[in-house]
């Protein structure tokens, strides 16, 4: 068990919580469902910069993604160079860059068993009466075992129920989910927020009112043309 204080000096860098005063007595499980950074920051450097580099590499970042519908941009996890920055990028920020059509891909991936599916635009093409192409369930890898993804999916439905992302709990259906907190490189914070992304930004198009989102933590995906003959 942890006390989090809500902040910490790790290798003379501050480290804080978005609580005020710290979380308390915390664990793994309330650690996530609470969204402590503190309790992140002291376990990133307990693990060290190799594993973390290659937990993130199993997650796909670091990639170049070339799927046959669009290309889509790298998602960056660099590794850095003492614990302090460790530390916050353990926390998802340093120099960590995602797209949300890769966290998406990673959330899909928990629902699925720790499987990430290729993900395609087209269910199928008909000329007429004639279906000329068929979407086919392809696999793209696999980013953690099914005890991990039922772990996790434990705690993100926990992180729904009672921590940070009850918002997210629409009744309708059940609903599993992560808040996150990341700097927007255009001086613009969003601080522990439910983050829902309607849009995917293909071929270069913006979001409109979000398009500093694809600008800067990229949307990223390239739409390939197709053309009817």
């Amino acid at each position: 068990m942890f006390i989090s204080t809500g902040s910490a000096i790790i290798d003379g860098q501050r480290v804080t919580c978005p609580t005020e005063g710290g979380h308390g007595h915390v664990d793994l499980t309330s650690a996530f469902t609470r969204s402590c950074n503190v309790y992140y920051a002291y376990l990133s450097e307990e693990l060290g910069n190799a594993n973390m580099l290659n937990t993130a590499r199993q997650f796909a970042y670091n990639t170049a993604f070339k799927f046959p519908d669009f290309n889509m941009l790298e998602s960056r996890f660099e590794q850095p160079g003492n614990d302090g920055d460790l530390a916050w990028a353990g926390i998802g920020q340093y120099t960590d860059l995602v797209t949300p059509m890769h966290n998406m891909l990673i959330s899909a991936g928990v629902a699925n068993g720790g499987v990430v599916m290729q993900p395609n635009t087209l269910l199928d093409v008909r000329y007429g009466e004639d279906s000329i192409y068929n979407y086919a369930p392809t696999q793209y890898k696999s980013i953690m075992d099914g005890g991990t993804a039922a772990t996790l999916a434990g705690f993100m439905r926990d992180t729904v129920e009672s921590g940070t992302a009850t918002s997210a709990d629409i009744g309708a259906a059940v609903m599993n989910g992560k808040t996150l907190r990341k700097s927007l490189k255009m001086g613009i914070e969003r601080p522990n927020k439910s983050v829902g992304i309607d849009t995917l930004g293909l071929n270069g198009a913006s979001f409109r009112r979000r398009r500093f989102i694809r600008r800067r933590i990229g949307t990223g995906c390239q739409k390939k043309n197709y053309r009817q003959h």
